[in-house]
């Protein structure tokens, strides 16, 4: 099952990279709206991350 860990935006797009350095694309309509997109869930999963220590 891929269960991501990171987010990065990537040429209007967002890249999910699992614990595995499985990834997937994710196309995004505009460069901006996957930069934004991108931070949230970054932030989101560094959350997790804190909470899970």
């Amino acid at each position: 099952m891929f269960r991501p860990v990171a987010a990065t935006a990537f040429d209007g797009a967002i890249l999910l990279t699992d614990r595995d350095d499985a990834r997937l694309l994710i196309d995004m309509p505009t460069p901006e709206g996957a930069r934004f997109c991108a931070a949230a869930l970054e932030n989101e999963f560094r959350r997790a991350r804190r909470a899970g220590e």
